[in-house]
């Protein structure tokens, strides 16, 4: 009853002035002024001058002077720098997770040439830690998980292989460009990128995003239970790849952001036309490219060997042609005598077997040879009276 009559109070303040939707009006949303009321939302980033600051010796990047200025100008200093073993400790934890191994450490602390600390950065990158460590971070974004999570839990198939997708290219520092568009459409790009070595599809188990999550596996509304599923992945995709949440058009107009209904509803259509399926995408490639290859090859040689085939068959079908002829006139004996086909040359055994399956052709309609029957005289039932049974 409290919810009916929380729903009663909000319908009554949409009618009221200044306040919602007036009764019989349709909303207008000004996507352009919504727009310039934040403009800075929809302006491509391009870098920035950095800031002036009194201890010009502290900063070692244009980025150290944005940092720098804000902490002068609240009355702060940096803290001190920290020795070589603590730093490589931090660049260690923040980089892959993990402290420095005993030989790390030492290997680090007897660096003393030039860009020690640079190397060590460079080392870390590298290692296979790093994007076991970052890829996590995605995986939140993602909501990753293995099972459903719903009553039963069932897990979901193959999902390891979307956070190894991941880790994989975190490592190979793939741009973010080509990460979106494998998220987006990894299954449609040609070529696709290749994992190195094995001629596996990478891009394709981008598209595993969609699918992971919680999900009833029993729904009382069916139609309900799809629409939900819809708007969860139109919610994480958008939060993730465009920073904003579009979700909220699903009942109205963007309050704040200039995202309409419709918006909403054709990205809803894009994600309709996505469907969840198991693919090979370790020998998809690799089946392609032998598919193409034989498609080439039978493009180039298929012409010549039809014109081999059809001259060395040529003999060969004009001499049945003469046997199923003269086979013909033995099983149905109709034709006038000068209209007969010569016999010179005939194996009057090989003669006798085809009149014999023109004979059994004659009321068999699945038989190769039941048309040329009826019209070389097997349809006459006085000729035949197989052909007309009782």
């Amino acid at each position: 009853m409290r919810c009916f009559q929380f729903l009663l109070l909000v319908s009554g303040c949409l009618a009221l002035p200044g306040l919602g939707l007036a009764r019989g009006a349709e909303a207008s949303l000004d996507v352009e002024a919504r727009k310039r009321e934040r403009p800075w939302i929809w302006e491509t980033p391009r870098p920035g001058t950095p800031p002036p600051v009194r201890d010009s010796s502290w900063p070692r990047d244009p980025v150290d002077r944005f940092l720098l200025h804000r902490l002068e100008s609240e009355g702060l200093r940096p803290a001190p720098p920290v020795d070589d073993r603590t730093w490589l400790r931090r660049a260690s934890f923040g980089i892959t997770g993990l402290p420095p191994t005993p030989g790390e450490l030492r290997e680090f602390l007897d660096d003393r040439a030039p860009g020690a600390r640079e190397r060590a950065v460079d080392r870390l990158l590298s290692s296979p830690h790093y994007g076991e460590r970052w890829a996590r971070h995605w995986m939140d974004l993602m909501r990753y998980a293995e099972t459903r999570g719903h009553e039963g839990d069932y897990g979901i198939a193959n999902a390891w292989q979307y956070r190894d997708y991941l880790i994989r290219t975190f490592n190979a520092d793939v741009s973010y460009d080509q990460f979106l568009r494998e998220h987006l459409a990894g299954d449609l790009l040609s070529p696709p990128r290749l994992r190195p070595g094995t001629g596996i599809n990478e891009s394709v188990l981008g598209t595993g995003w969609a699918f992971l999550g919680e999900e009833n596996h029993s729904p009382v509304d069916i139609r309900q239970d799809e629409c939900e599923r819809l708007d969860n992945k139109l919610d994480v995709f958008t939060k993730s790849f465009l920073g904003l949440t579009v979700s909220c058009a699903r009942c109205h107009d963007h309050k704040f952001d200039p995202i309409r209904t419709q918006d909403y509803y054709a990205l809803t259509g894009f994600f309709l036309g996505a469907s969840y399926r198991q693919v090979r995408f370790e020998s998809m490639e690799t089946n392609r490219a032998v598919a193409e290859k034989l498609h080439s090859l039978r493009a180039r040689e298929f012409p010549r060997l039809a014109g081999l085939l059809a001259s060395a068959a040529r003999p060969g079908l004009e001499d049945m042609t003469r046997y199923l002829r003269a086979g013909a006139e033995v099983a149905f004996p109709t034709a006038p005598a000068g209209e007969r086909t010569s016999r010179d040359g005939l194996d009057a055994d090989r003669v006798g077997a085809w009149a014999e399956a023109l004979r059994e052709a004659v009321t068999n309609r699945l038989d190769l040879l039941h048309g040329f029957a009826v019209r070389s005289g097997g349809g006459n039932a006085s000729t035949n009276p197989a052909s007309n049974p009782p």
